[in-house]
């Protein structure tokens, strides 16, 4: 150890047969000397990756954000998507449009009012479609992958009510990963 410069040696074994990932982590400030000054060997090559994302990092894409809070508004979050709508024994299928709010009076009161869900709009073949919203007694997303959106959303929205493990420390110090590749079998 001089000038604030040690000499580290590390040693890891590759049993697998793909790649293996090993993680350095260093402070920032001693990232570029670490990454101009790090070697590494495998008996079938070695590789220095370093302001990357690796399989520990994984790509964890967030879910359609529908609102969940009552159907008016989880339909409200929904608008562009091709849904089936049924109601009074017919059915309809279009790209949701919207859903148009109204005022009434509360009953047994007369001055304060409520907003409701009026009525849905679809849109189908070039015409506009309402749907008294009171009578819709269905709808379907007609998008497989929008349908796996909201499974993910549900399950999401679940997790999130969970109770959470104790946070892991957070790490300021830089990544360097070094990725040795396997033997190839001859």
């Amino acid at each position: 150890y001089k000038n604030h410069l040690a000499f580290v040696e590390r040693e890891g074994t590759v049993t697998s047969s793909q790649n293996t990932d090993f993680e350095l982590r260093v402070a920032a400030a001693r990232k570029k000397l670490m990454v101009n000054t790090l070697s590494a060997r495998a008996s079938a090559g070695a590789s220095i990756l370093f302001d990357c994302q690796t399989k520990f990092e994984g790509i964890d894409p967030r879910p359609y954000p529908f609102a969940h809070g009552d159907f008016g508004s989880f339909l409200d979050s929904c608008r562009g998507a091709r849904v089936g709508v049924s109601w009074e024994d017919k059915r309809s299928e279009g790209r949701l449009l919207l859903v148009e709010k109204g005022q009434r009076v509360i009953q047994g009161c007369t001055e304060s009012t409520e907003e409701y869900c009026a009525e849905l709009q679809l849109f189908s073949e070039g015409q506009l479609c309402k749907i008294p919203f009171a009578k819709i007694t269905a709808v379907q997303l007609s998008d497989p992958s929008l349908q796996d959106q909201l499974e993910n959303s549900l399950v999401r929205a679940i997790e999130q009510k969970m109770p959470k493990p104790p946070a892991v420390p957070i790490d300021s110090r830089e990544v360097i990963y070094v990725r040795a590749a396997p033997v190839a079998n001859s």
